[in-house]
């Protein structure tokens, strides 16, 4: 500490000889004086940002490119290789140039990064077509985000390089700990506070406002750094003489940060699909992910791997009684507690809790054994760039090689399987040293219940590599499968499924092949609107979502039907796997995009109705229900067209989206919902009409299948391009 002092009064001195106390000298003085707190805030802001802006770009760029899950997961690849990007600069950083140029180059960078701000991206980023959805959304992010985030992605293993040669009081991880503390407190406010109150415009201010306040603590820093030690340019305090990584050690690091990352994306990936596609359900993983490493780096004492493998191993069985079809087998213990094992098993939110959990205790172990392999002070920057570098690794086995080799999510059995041998291993190991247990005895039953695991996993039929699949295509936008032809009342029929949502169905006999089924029969929403539109002239009809072009049996020889469709997956299945398009008596096209973009396009006035039926797994994608969409459709409506959105989900409500829309813009609004029938070409339905025709919404048709949207009502529900949440929607 006395060396310390010398140099601080040397430093301060050589500021007073250069114009005495003035602003600069104060600023050092100051820095130097809280020089702990500046290290802490630093890397805490910088945590904050780099988490808040995920959601925020995330959420701006969705609706861009289709809405699909697949959108969020090229975000989280982006957002770990530009960690790996920042990390690997702190590494060379601290490397290979002194400390006084590693301030100096940092200091410049930061400014620089300044001249980028605001970070929104604007409209010209948005693609004219759906062509290289991935490699677009990794151009706009690094273009728009690319600097700054790296600059941040930097902070933590930099600062804790520099504050490890500036003090010797504590260890330096647990600034680590302090940095996804700041990361989770940006994910939980996100959805909570951020969200649902604020425009993605305030938003991207505020974000820009705290990237300065950054910029400023850790400018002031540098400073208090460069007065304590800029001198003579060596190290203040003597640090442990570096030993060389044992390569044993290094793919240790790799491996563990690798397989925390491929949990986090496969499970976000899955639990998109079937739910719905925002910022709500990313955080979700991701706060999952981030509190393992905040246990583990912060916490260790808490990190006790006989019971956290045991834990791992018990929430397992469950996720895999699910993913292998086999919850009968557990049918009697839950039928002992009152529970009705069907019921809760086909519940997504209990599915996605126990993946949520079991990803959860798997990050736990792998953050665990990553602390407890953790190296010497002086390959600080080594260790951190190792675990970025399995980080990204993990991020693109599962975004770029699984849908390349895999036809479904199979990336997620692999993640389970893989938690459950190492939680096994963590448990033998820990345990038998613990519990006195032989490890000979240990050993063998954990090589027994490994290798029942491995059996259900390579030999099972999973729900997800459904083996009577016709068909099956995955791609940027999801899974689609065509189940092969089976057995009906009406003979035999197939249908398409986008991940676990049937997107339609159709008989294949000649004389029931041009049947209207699923949420398309005559008594659904959309089929009321085209019967009754239908009874006075021929109609021109615009569909946002193509599916199996049920919609287009309905169509007679005086129609057109344009089908707007952004997966060119699904326009191949329907025109060769399914016959509706092929039958129709109509003059149908089949144009391939997003649907916005296009109508933007497309002529004013030119459609009697136009339905809204895109769909991401069971979620309609958000940019398709905003205050915006809607006033471009009303333009290309006839005056007494109607637009038919379809509402169908099995966990959100959103009915009171379109409500408030309806009431904004002086449509009248009609509800039809069907319940499902015993048919197997029956699915329940929810559409909404809105029109200005009153004739047609007073029709007896309509008005005979119309509900009270009464019980849908909610205040102050109302979404527009850059404001729009989930909060409140979950039924």
């Amino acid at each position: 500490m006395e060396t310390q002092t010398i140099k601080t009064e040397v430093g301060l001195n050589a500021g007073s000889e250069n114009g005495g106390f003035g602003l600069l000298a104060m600023i050092q003085r100051f820095a130097v004086t809280n020089i702990n707190s500046l290290f802490a805030s630093s890397i805490l802001i910088a945590a904050f940002l780099i988490f808040q802006v995920q959601p925020m770009i995330g959420k701006v760029i969705l609706p861009w490119f289709g809405g699909g899950p697949s959108v969020w997961t090229n975000c989280l690849v982006f957002f770990q290789l530009a960690l790996l990007g920042g990390y690997s600069y702190a590494f060379l950083l601290s490397r290979f140039l002194p400390i006084s140029k590693q301030l100096i180059l940092h200091m410049i960078l930061i400014a620089t990064s300044l001249l980028v701000l605001p970070i929104l991206p604007g409209s010209e980023w948005q693609p004219e077509d759906s062509s290289s959805p991935g490699f677009r959304i990794s151009w706009l992010l690094a273009a728009n985000i690319g600097i700054p985030y790296l600059l941040l992605s930097a902070t933590s293993p930099l600062f804790q390089h520099w504050y490890s040669k500036t003090s010797s009081q504590e260890i330096p991880y647990r600034l680590y700990a302090l940095s996804n503390l700041g990361s989770l407190a940006a994910l939980l406010s996100y959805p909570l506070l951020f969200e649902p109150f604020l425009s993605v415009d305030v938003q991207s201010y505020l974000w820009s406002a705290g990237f300065v306040a950054f910029a400023t603590c850790a400018g002031v820093l540098m400073l208090g750094i460069w007065a304590q030690g800029h001198v003579s340019d060596k190290p203040l305090q003597t640090t442990i003489a570096a030993t060389a990584i044992h390569w044993k050690a290094l793919v240790s690091w790799v491996l563990l940060s690798a397989f925390g990352s491929m949990a986090l994306v496969a499970i976000t990936n899955e639990i998109c699909q079937e739910l719905t596609v925002g910022p709500m359900l990313w955080i979700l993983p991701l706060c999952g992910y981030l509190i393992s490493f905040i246990i583990g780096f912060e916490k260790p004492s808490w990190y006790q791997p006989r019971w956290i493998g045991l834990a791992t191993i018990f929430v397992l069985i469950p996720v895999f009684a699910i993913r292998c079809e086999a919850w009968t087998l557990l049918d009697d213990i839950f039928e002992s507690v009152g529970f009705e094992a069907d019921e809760f098993y086909s519940n997504m939110f209990v599915e996605a809790g126990l993946y949520v959990s079991s990803m959860f205790l798997f990050c736990l172990i792998c953050h665990g054994e990553l602390y407890r392999k953790r190296p010497v002070n002086a390959h600080l920057t080594a260790f951190y760039l190792a675990i970025a570098l399995g980080g990204a690794i993990g991020g693109l086995f599962v975004s770029l090689v699984c849908p390349n080799i895999f036809q479904s999510f199979f990336e997620t059995e692999i993640v389970f399987s893989t938690a459950a041998v190492l939680a096994i291993l963590v448990f033998s190991i820990d345990g038998s040293n613990r519990w006195l247990i032989p490890k000979a005895s240990v050993g063998f039953l954990a090589g027994i219940f490994s290798t029942v695991i491995l059996y259900f996993v390579l030999s099972h039929s999973f729900s997800s590599e459904d083996s009577d699949a016709l068909i099956r295509i995955r791609n940027f936008y999801g899974i689609l499968a065509v189940d092969s032809e089976f057995s009906s009342e009406h003979g035999r029929a197939r249908s398409m499924y986008h991940g676990r949502t049937i997107h339609g169905f159709q008989y294949v006999s000649d004389e029931m092949k041009s049947k209207p089924t699923t949420y398309y029969n005559h008594t659904s929403g959309v089929g009321l609107a085209l019967l009754e539109k239908g009874k006075h002239s021929s109609l021109q009809v615009g569909v946002v979502g193509l599916g199996t072009g049920t919609l287009s049996a309905y169509g007679r020889s005086s129609d057109k039907f344009d089908f707007y469709e952004i997966n060119p997956a699904v326009a191949s299945l329907a025109m060769n796997a399914f016959s509706y398009i092929r039958n129709s008596q109509a003059d149908v096209s089949v144009i391939e995009g997003d649907a916005r973009i296009l109508l933007k396009n497309a002529n004013d006035d030119c459609y009697d109705v136009l339905v809204l039926d895109a769909f991401s797994g069971d979620g309609i994608p958000t940019h398709l229900l905003t205050k915006e969409a809607f006033e471009l459709f009303d333009k290309k409506i006839l005056a007494d067209g109607v637009i038919a959105a379809h509402l169908s989900n099995r966990y959100l409500d959103l009915v009171p989206i379109v409500a408030r829309i309806a009431h904004e813009g002086l449509f009248q609004m009609a509800l039809i919902e069907t319940d499902e029938g015993d048919a197997a070409d029956s699915a329940g339905s929810c559409w909404v009409l809105l029109s200005r025709d009153k004739e047609f919404m007073n029709a007896a048709s309509i008005f005979a299948y119309s509900v009270n949207p009464q019980n849908h009502m909610k205040p102050g529900i109302g979404w527009t391009d850059s404001f729009n949440s989930l909060l409140g929607l979950f039924k």
